[in-house]
């Protein structure tokens, strides 16, 4: 799972950055983190520019890393069988979400920016945790069609027939703890990294290259436990609650 948002995460962000790179002034090498222009979005740049990324990530991030997500998916479920068979069972749901999902996290987090009307560091944050919910209300349904598309070995579309309506926000609760902290720790370790003297000073303009892998293993790391507790709860054919899926990750 790190190595699928690791190298999501970098691409991402390494390619969108040399195209936004020429507009962006270049970075002060003796100015604190908290004064040095943003590097993915800030509280004075455009919302086309949130929306341009947004869509950059979420495709990449998909194209790039489904079958790692897939391996992820079935291990955090004990779908042993078939380990690495199909490994693109279920991409239809992440593809259509992809897009909404990721656009609505960084047009949120831009006009929490707005907002907040500042660029520190302690602002990234609290407009990435604000992004996160969001994030969870658009991503949940797709991803319960996901998992269980990745688990069953079959395709989303089979999923989405024979699952109700009200149930596709299943493990809506646990999404929320999941993407407020993990879209928190992404964007202030994106921009924490990109900003870091010593960071351009070892890096120079590959900065954003290591900072996208740094950041991709960080942030996943923090989701981690709470995204397999999503998707056993999710998964699970006898609808249990979060204490038995807490209690078997124990």
């Amino acid at each position: 799972y790190q190595t699928q948002s690791t190298w999501g995460h970098f691409l991402s962000v390494y390619f969108f950055s040399d195209a936004w790179g020429s507009l962006r002034p270049a970075v002060p090498m003796d100015v604190a983190a908290d004064e040095v222009a943003p590097f993915l979005a800030g509280s004075e740049s455009p919302l086309w520019h949130s929306l341009a990324l947004g869509v950059t990530s979420g495709v990449t991030c998909v194209v790039v890393g489904h079958p790692l997500d897939t391996i992820k998916v079935r291990i955090q479920t004990n779908a042993r069988t078939g380990l690495f068979r199909g490994l693109y069972c279920g991409m239809t749901a992440p593809l259509m979400m992809a897009t909404p999902s990721s656009v609505a996290s960084f047009l949120s987090y831009g006009t929490a920016l707005k907002l907040i009307g500042d660029d520190s560091l302690r602002s990234v944050t609290l407009a990435g945790a604000a992004s996160g919910v969001l994030y969870s209300c658009i991503a949940t349904p797709f991803e319960m069609v996901k998992c269980n598309a990745q688990r069953a070995h079959t395709s989303a579309w089979r999923v989405l027939r024979t699952t109700p309506l009200r149930r596709l926000y299943r493990g809506l609760g646990i999404a929320l703890v999941r993407d407020v902290n993990q879209c928190a720790a992404y964007y202030y370790f994106a921009e924490r990294l990109n900003r870091s003297e010593s960071m351009q000073a070892r890096f120079g303009e590959h900065t954003a290259f290591v900072a996208g892998s740094l950041t991709g293993v960080i942030h996943c790391t923090v989701e981690y436990l709470p995204d397999t507790l999503k998707s056993r709860f999710q998964t699970d054919p006898e609808r249990r609650g979060y204490r038995a899926h807490a209690a078997a990750l124990g």
